[in-house]
């Protein structure tokens, strides 16, 4: 199939919006634990609080759910336009594995299928191209372009990984929380013109950026490689 030219992402972005207003809390059990996680998910989303400390929580569950699954998390992750956007596979392997929820924050999956993802893509790409070469855009476009609706900083995690891998990369290899991370965020804004997000969106929380990141590159090398 012929390459084509890159068109950009449309540009029109409700960026304002909840990026994971169905998957708040994901782990739905009707008890006190379900509401705190609830709660804290609301008060991240909006940026109440720093939720650096979750997020490097969910990445030693990840870790440990890695090592017991033998590195084959893809299953496991999840998230915002996937087909388990409920995270049902990642909720029964949680359960099944306790022993890997250590954290002292409660454990949150959105975050944990996150982890998992930036816990993949950095195990099986060492080092991606800053900039994509070559693009099948029929394959592309519909990966990273919204179906109906608005785009969401879901949509922009999928494009940047598209056109830009090793930058988006290049954020999931940061600390989460740390100025090189907000370095790399930037970078990748301003280095992928097509995605039409300049900069940083300073609405939305930088560890939500990181996670649509985590999640668009680990989908983008899975969707690429088939």
């Amino acid at each position: 199939m012929a390459q084509q030219t890159p068109n950009p992402a449309p540009t029109g972005s409700s960026l304002g919006s909840n990026p994971v207003s169905s998957q708040d809390s994901n782990m739905r059990y009707p008890n006190q634990k379900y509401f705190e996680r609830e709660f804290d998910m609301r008060r991240l989303v909006n940026g109440e609080v720093d939720g650096s400390d979750y997020y490097s929580d969910a990445m030693g569950v990840a870790n440990c759910l890695y090592a017991s699954s033998d590195g084959k998390v893809s299953p496991l992750v999840g998230g915002p336009l996937s087909d388990d956007p409920g995270y049902s596979h990642l909720s029964k392997a949680m359960r099944k594995s306790s022993a890997c929820l250590r954290g002292t924050n409660p454990a949150i999956a959105f975050f944990v299928g996150a982890a998992l993802a930036e816990k993949s893509v950095l195990a099986e790409h060492d080092s991606l191209p800053p900039r994509a070469m070559t693009l099948n855009m029929d394959v592309a476009e519909p990966f990273y372009t919204p179906a109906s609706g608005s785009l969401t900083i879901d949509h922009v995690g999928r494009c940047l990984a598209v056109f830009s891998p090793g930058l988006a990369e290049d954020v999931l290899k940061t600390k989460v929380g740390s100025e090189s991370e907000k370095s790399a965020l930037d970078k990748a804004y301003s280095s992928t013109p097509e995605c039409g997000v300049s900069k940083a969106p300073e609405k939305i929380p930088a560890l939500m950026q990181r996670a649509a990141i985590a999640y668009g590159l680990e989908a983008w090398m899975r969707e690429s490689a088939s």
